[in-house]
């Protein structure tokens, strides 16, 4: 491949500049952003419904988020930091 004999060569511009050609190619024919593919066009979805989604009673039971709404991201934000920072120093904590 093309790009691993850039590497190997240390042509790393040019190595990216291949990468980077792939990724806007398929990008352009498949309309999807790679890095963030939610963001692919759909007609037949919209944030809609992903909040009815998430409000259903199985699914919030499923992914157990408790009574936490779905549209208070600030809340969900400070529960996994503090869960994420009390794991990394050794401590568990509980909600």
């Amino acid at each position: 491949m093309l790009i691993v004999e850039e590497i190997k060569s240390e042509e790393y511009d040019e190595a990216y500049d291949l990468w980077s050609d792939i990724i806007d190619t398929i990008q352009q024919f498949t309309e999807i952003d790679i890095y963030n593919y939610l963001t692919i066009k759909r007609s037949h979805a919209d944030e809609t419904d992903l909040n009815e989604f998430f409000s259903k009673e199985e699914v919030r039971k499923a992914i157990h988020v408790g009574n936490t709404d779905f549209n208070r991201p600030d809340e969900v934000y400070d529960h996994l930091h503090k869960t994420s920072l009390n794991q990394r120093h050794g401590k568990s904590q509980n909600f």
